[in-house]
């Protein structure tokens, strides 16, 4: 809308006047300019960092810790299969901020595996 004022109010003299009913912006322009204004409220930039899995039960773990802790930013989903990734979608984007406090979980959540691990 701010776009929109501005063109109407800066157009050239031999374009017509602003308080005139004839429309100085072609209507697709104006249709254009309000879809990216939406657009451009509508997507949120967030600072993550990249987390990736090694296992599924390992993502699936961190994902939950996350979400508890307010950490979780997006992620495509757990999609793997026979403990292998599946074109990438054992990747968790964490906010950035709270990074750290997730990846010192991790390093005990493996830790915690390891042990088992070993003892059985």
């Amino acid at each position: 809308a701010q776009i929109l004022r501005f063109l109407k109010m800066h157009a050239h003299p031999h374009v017509g006047h602003p308080s005139s009913n004839s429309s100085l912006i072609p209507p697709n322009v104006v249709d254009q300019i309000w879809l990216w204004d939406r657009e451009r409220t509508r997507v949120q930039f967030q600072e993550v960092n990249i987390l990736q899995c090694g296992s599924r039960a390992e993502y699936l773990s961190v994902q939950q810790y996350a979400v508890d802790h307010d950490a979780y930013a997006w992620s495509r989903g757990a999609d793997m299969g026979n403990g292998g990734a599946k074109a990438g979608n054992n990747k968790i984007m964490l906010k950035y901020e709270k990074a750290e406090m997730i990846m010192s979980y991790l390093r005990r959540w493996r830790t915690a595996r390891a042990a088992a691990a070993n003892s059985s």
